[in-house]
């Protein structure tokens, strides 16, 4: 779902409390929907299940492509190889 509402970029950003000099997710408005709307769609899962899944997401963003350290380590390859 999180991938629909924003890109690897923008997610790299945060962290789910605001962690390592970064925004804090669960203070955000759109943090509660995107849980209520998760807990609408799946009965069996739980409010602490979501949170950590979110979490997990916003910890592996910038390392995936699109997002921060990624868009780094491209540029950093791009320039050494010129």
């Amino acid at each position: 779902m999180m991938k629909r509402i924003g890109t690897k970029c923008l997610w790299s950003h945060y962290s789910f409390k605001g962690r390592k000099r970064k925004k804090s997710f669960q203070d955000i408005l759109l943090s509660r929907v995107l849980i209520r709307a998760c807990l609408k769609n799946n009965a069996k899962s739980k409010e602490q299940e979501t949170e950590e899944a979110i979490s997990e997401t916003l910890k592996y963003a910038p390392y995936q492509h699109g997002g921060n350290q990624m868009q780094d380590l491209e540029r950093k390859r791009t320039n050494s190889d010129s």
